[in-house]
């Protein structure tokens, strides 16, 4: 309930999930099954949240995260893709069911996120992207060694 109602006041701007492409994450939160919420830091001072604003008579959550998460980590993002795949539940109690991948994928590694939802048809089971701090001001012309990333400098 805090975290729908934190939401309708700070709303951030929506944003196609593409837009992680070429930016660089420098950490990640929340990013695990039965989780309605990841948050994504990036080098240029921008984050972004993945969530789905829960409402009655429905549950959206992620069901599966495939990968290793440090793989997306302090390397630019070459892949950020999305894709939906809607059917009707199995449950006696819900009618309808959606499932959303996310793909990201660096040179290191890719991870998928596999979000699911379900309701009784009326309800939304869409997973949102917004923007909660857009990024600096300030471009960024060095991207910091592969050593000062591992902290190691």
């Amino acid at each position: 309930y805090l975290n729908n109602l934190l939401h309708f006041f700070m709303k951030g701007d929506k944003m196609n999930f593409d837009v992680l492409k070429g930016k660089i994450i420098t950490r990640i939160a929340g990013l695990e099954k039965d989780s309605d919420s990841v948050l994504f830091y990036c080098l240029d001072g921008s984050v972004y949240e993945m969530y789905h604003e829960q409402d009655c008579c429905e549950s959206v959550t992620i069901e599966d995260v495939c990968g290793d998460v440090t793989d997306l980590l302090n390397v630019p993002i070459l892949v950020a893709e999305e894709s939906i795949q809607e059917g009707e539940s199995r449950e006696i109690s819900y009618k309808s069911q959606t499932w959303t991948f996310y793909k990201l994928a660096t040179i290191k590694g890719s991870v998928d996120i596999r979000w699911y939802g379900e309701s009784n048809g009326y309800y939304s089971e869409r997973v949102s992207f917004i923007t909660i701090k857009a990024p600096s001001k300030e471009t960024i012309t060095d991207v910091p060694s592969k050593t000062a990333l591992m902290g190691v400098e």
